[in-house]
């Protein structure tokens, strides 16, 4: 079977490169089509994977959207040239027009709620679309939900591995307290009126840290300034989560990389107002602590000894959930493997899922 991933964000490349090793090691042939945007082009340099580069990400609204229209055609003329049984992705509208104009079956997965419009056209064009159980909206008739979330798919015990060189190479010493730092550029469509810490409180929330004793690990989508930069260790991309299973505490605005630090065990705070279901969830099982201000966020650290971030018990309480969780890689894996029977099969036994643990080796 040839299966073609189309990729819009470097989060979709480790939501789905195990899925795409298993399925090349049953036989399937995977080809991903990707936007280069951030470190996607470098992480998929040195994956193995079989991979393409259509267009790049744009800032502005409006060219983002000229060029989500010229990336369309480009995909459509490379997918007209090979015999593509399937198409997968994180509900991107690209695939979605793509199997609907060449009538290939076209499997969509989000976790994104917010995006309506978006979630709407996904709805209507995807043969299928898996969401978390956590998941509030209606997406399309044949809507699947799966125990978990897209972070389990590469962070569970079965596939995250800290790599040691990668952290030497970072000069991480287990006997010192890491703060990681993630900021976001909210410039994607889900952002649209929202933002994040000021450069003001930036610097204050490094002050504030470097005074309680973390050394400061830093990740941004867009440049920081040397204000900034010059306060901690700016993390490679290829060692994010090397560097994000070190931290003692985690600060981010970003939902993604809130999850990932919550399914590593790493105490986290989600600075942000947005309301999203899997924050939600991580906040039920006490996983994650969120901020809507600043000042909230620098009466949390006041003490680092807090009861709150105990990164013993926030492991404890993580294992427990990853535990209760599916593996949504094999999961994929099996879902395509078996299309368009799988469809059926999870129509008549939901609970099928239930195969696929995230905490366990072997199906």
């Amino acid at each position: 079977m040839n299966i073609l991933i189309d990729i819009n964000h470097p989060a979709q490349f480790h939501l789905f490169k195990h899925s795409a090793f298993l399925l090349e090691k049953e036989g399937h042939q995977v080809i991903f089509t990707v936007l280069e945007k951030e470190m996607t082009g470098p992480l998929f340099r040195d994956s193995g994977l079989d991979y393409r580069l259509f267009g790049k990400s744009e800032r502005n609204h409006v060219l983002r959207v000229a060029a989500n229209i010229r990336r369309s055609f480009q995909i459509y003329k490379y997918v007209r040239t090979r015999s593509i049984d399937i198409i997968l992705s994180n509900a991107s509208i690209n695939a979605a027009h793509l199997s609907k104009v060449l009538r290939i079956p076209n499997i969509s997965i989000t976790d994104t709620e917010r995006a309506t419009l978006h979630r709407k056209a996904i709805g209507a064009k995807a043969d299928c679309v898996l969401t978390p159980a956590c998941f509030r909206k209606i997406v399309g008739k044949k809507q699947f939900s799966y125990q978990g979330l897209h972070e389990l798919a590469y962070l569970s015990p079965k596939y995250f591995k800290p790599d040691a060189d990668k952290v030497n190479a970072l000069k991480l010493k287990p006997s010192e307290k890491y703060a990681l730092l993630r900021f976001v550029s909210w410039n994607a469509f889900h952002d649209r009126g929202r933002s994040g810490l000021n450069p003001e409180q930036k610097i204050d929330l490094m002050k504030l840290l470097k005074n309680k004793g973390y050394s400061l690990l830093l990740s941004s989508e867009d440049p920081l300034p040397e204000s900034q930069k010059k306060n901690g260790v700016l993390i490679p991309a290829d060692s994010f989560h090397d560097a994000l299973n070190q931290a003692s505490v985690v600060i981010t605005e970003g939902a993604t990389v809130a999850s990932e630090a919550a399914v590593l065990g790493c105490p986290v705070i989600y600075f942000s107002n947005l309301e999203v279901c899997t924050i939600d969830l991580l906040k039920s099982k006490q996983l994650m602590i969120q901020c809507r201000d600043y000042p909230a966020l620098r009466t949390i650290l006041a003490d680092e000894n807090s009861p709150k971030l105990d990164k013993t018990a926030w492991r404890k309480r993580s294992a427990e959930f990853v535990n209760s969780s599916s593996d949504l890689s094999e999961l994929i894996v099996w879902f395509v493997h078996n299309y368009p029977g799988s469809i059926h099969s999870l129509e008549q036994n939901r609970k099928i899922q239930d195969r696929f643990r995230a905490g366990r080796t072997g199906v």
